[in-house]
């Protein structure tokens, strides 16, 4: 490449080059419309922020490295999420039906269950579960190791679905 991205049309230039192969291989990943073009247009930004750091003989490939992580990154935010889903999903359908009168009941229900967490433990099911954080962002967060906050999470789902096993026994 040669030029220097310390000029703004140069930039636009690489922009305008490549944002169209890094979106389709972004959506190659993630199958996205919109998670493409948010992934393509954050990694630019990023790219702008620290372009005096970089050697613009490598740029392209840093663009595709960035954007196959991100996209990596989004996956594995989905996996966690989707699985959370697939769990509430499940523990719903175990439920009698007559045991709950409404889907907004049993949400209440769980976040009475969630309350009676410990502090740390309900942090840090709401940032993994709620904001979509990963372990690893969580552990930095409070600063333990990626088990401490796989250990949180399976101490919380083990109350609920205590919680869930026991008043559908009761019911």
């Amino acid at each position: 490449m040669g030029e220097s991205l310390f000029d703004i049309k140069a930039f636009e230039e690489l922009y305008r080059r490549h944002y169209t192969r890094l979106y389709c291989f972004a959506y190659d990943f993630v199958g996205d419309i919109e998670t493409s073009k948010d992934i393509v247009s954050e990694a630019f930004t990023r790219l702008w922020k620290v372009r005096e750091t970089l050697n613009n003989d490598r740029i392209e490939g840093l663009l595709f490295i960035t954007v196959r992580n991100d996209c990596i990154k989004y996956l594995r935010k989905k996996k966690s999420s989707d699985k959370y889903m697939a769990y509430c999903l499940a523990s719903m359908k175990e439920e009698d039906e007559h045991s709950f009168s409404s889907i907004d009941e049993r949400i209440e229900e769980m976040q009475r269950v969630l309350e009676q967490l410990p502090a740390r433990t309900r942090f840090v099911v709401e940032e993994c579960c709620y904001n979509e954080r990963t372990y690893k962002e969580v552990a930095e967060i409070l600063q333990i190791s990626t088990s401490g906050v796989k250990k949180h999470i399976v101490k919380a789902f083990a109350q609920l679905r205590e919680h869930f096993h026991v008043n559908r026994q009761n019911k």
